[in-house]
């Protein structure tokens, strides 16, 4: 199995911003965004960004509970913004 990550608060002046390309934080926490059209695949509570998509730009994998790895819009051509900083 797979070692469980330790998510890390983001920096104080991130939280509530909307996760883009020039402030990414590596494990920090996060949650829905207004632009979110996943339906529930947050549904375990907040994720832990992970790594940038490097075969979609503006996006980002984002782990939700025990999930498996997701990618989302973290703008930058995205069209959209899903993922704010914090719990």
């Amino acid at each position: 199995p797979e070692p469980q990550l330790q998510p890390i608060d983001p920096p104080s002046n991130l939280l509530g911003q909307l996760v883009a390309f020039e402030n990414f934080v590596q494990n920090a926490r996060v949650s829905r965004a207004p632009d979110w059209r996943w339906g529930d695949d947050d549904k375990t509570g907040p994720g832990i960004l992970l790594r940038k998509d490097a075969s979609k730009p503006g996006w980002a994998f984002v782990r939700f509970g025990g999930a498996r790895d997701k990618s989302y819009r973290i703008g930058d051509g995205s069209s959209g913004h899903d993922l704010v900083y914090g719990a």
